[in-house]
């Protein structure tokens, strides 16, 4: 028996890493992984000893001629292979195929000047026994999120990134902010991001090259094109589960150690913040190309003036609309909110001092430079739009 003291200050224990799907999908991930590289060099070993077969045996009486059209075929695609297997492991091991896109391209951040930010930040990360950041960005979008850069060398090479939106520090609390960090800094601490890399680097060198033999003639008699096509589908579909359990797993995390009662009351928020920005941002869309004059000099100004936060009766209606809207995929890399709700419910609320003073402070008063960061971000995200508003009907 444990004393009512005991199970107030332990741990709440959060869900296994690995059920039986999350395992075997795992599983199967490794599996295509090996074989991948393990056909390429086997296939290299094979067509090698054929080709010093064809070329200096004695031992067949075919024809040269034949012989060597068969040696030259078999000279094309060792080198095929070869290439191929040699960019799959420069992909793999250098940040060769690290897209630069726009989840990437934020505003990094200085602790001198935004000290207390970054202070809350330690305080999330000493709570979770997690790696601090290496750097801190602010993104233009309603996304928060965390990157791991990783190159191998002599030495291996890692830096820890993370980006947090700016519609986020513009309406959420702290308290909620720090449930969002929780939920990040916990994908630091499992080490989700560095599966991810892997993960991410490995079907990105098969995307890469499946694009590239598409715009040849000759890919369909290229075996190498149809095996990194049946690896590649069968990797993004045994990813998918993996990803969920992780997204799941860090939603335990923040809840576990902030209240699962904070934890769902800041998913639905965010989810509002999102719809609201989007359509804040159609909005200014339209009030520029009917050349109106502007009432708010940035999107961000547009977005805070029209934010309405839900009330608690408004609870209700938001998770009856997702249960309405959302539909559960097994091919889907993210969980429903309705799961990710279901999840951090099973967590205790939070205590008096995760929701007291801090809940009613706002983080834009964490005397972050907002009118700067507004003007270099609303310029950011409107060169980011310009192909999709010169689609736009007048």
């Amino acid at each position: 028996m444990t004393s009512s003291s005991d199970a107030l200050t332990r741990p709440p224990r959060l869900p296994s890493a690995l059920d039986p799907t999350t395992f075997a999908c795992t599983a199967v991930l490794l599996g295509l992984f090996a074989l991948h590289y393990g056909v390429l060099l086997g296939a290299l070993f094979e067509l090698f000893t054929a080709l010093d077969y064809l070329v200096g045996s004695r031992a067949i009486d075919w024809p040269w001629a034949v012989r060597i059209v068969l040696a030259a075929a078999a000279g094309l695609l060792l080198a095929r292979i070869a290439w191929r297997l040699s960019l799959s492991i420069v992909g793999l091991v250098t940040p060769k195929y690290d897209r630069p896109a726009s989840r990437v391209s934020a505003t990094s951040l200085s602790p001198d000047e935004h000290p207390q930010l970054f202070q809350l930040v330690s305080r999330v990360c000493q709570r979770l026994n997690a790696p601090l950041p290496d750097e801190l960005r602010v993104s233009p979008t309603s996304e928060c999120y965390v990157i791991e850069e990783r190159q191998f060398s002599w030495r291996t090479a890692r830096r820890l990134i993370l980006v947090l939106g700016l519609p986020q520090l513009l309406v959420l609390t702290v308290a909620e902010l720090q449930v969002i960090l929780a939920h990040e800094m916990a994908h630091f601490r499992r080490g989700h991001t560095t599966r991810v890399v892997f993960l991410y680097r490995f079907a990105e060198s098969l995307r890469l090259a499946i694009s590239r033999a598409r715009r040849r003639w000759w890919r369909w008699f290229d075996p190498v094109y149809w095996f990194c096509l049946l690896i590649f589908r069968l990797f993004v579909l045994f990813s998918a589960p993996v990803q969920r359990k992780q997204e799941l797993r860090a939603d335990c995390v923040s809840a576990a150690h902030y209240g699962g009662d904070i934890a769902v009351h800041t998913l639905l928020k965010d989810w509002l913040l999102e719809n609201q920005f989007d359509s804040a941002i159609e909005e200014f869309l339209d009030d520029s190309q009917a050349e109106s004059p502007r009432l708010h000099g940035s999107v961000y100004q547009l977005f805070v003036d029209r934010w309405r936060d839900y009330s608690a009766a408004g609870e209700e209606y938001l998770e009856r609309r997702l249960r309405e809207e959302e539909r559960t995929s097994f091919f889907d890399p993210q969980p429903t909110i309705n799961s990710r709700l279901s999840a951090m419910r099973s967590y205790p609320a939070g205590s008096d001092s995760d929701r007291g003073e801090s809940e009613r402070r706002q983080p834009a008063n964490l005397h972050l430079d907002l009118a700067t960061l507004e003007k270099q971000l609303h310029d950011q995200l409107l060169r980011a739009l310009e192909p999709a508003t010169a689609r736009r009907p007048a």
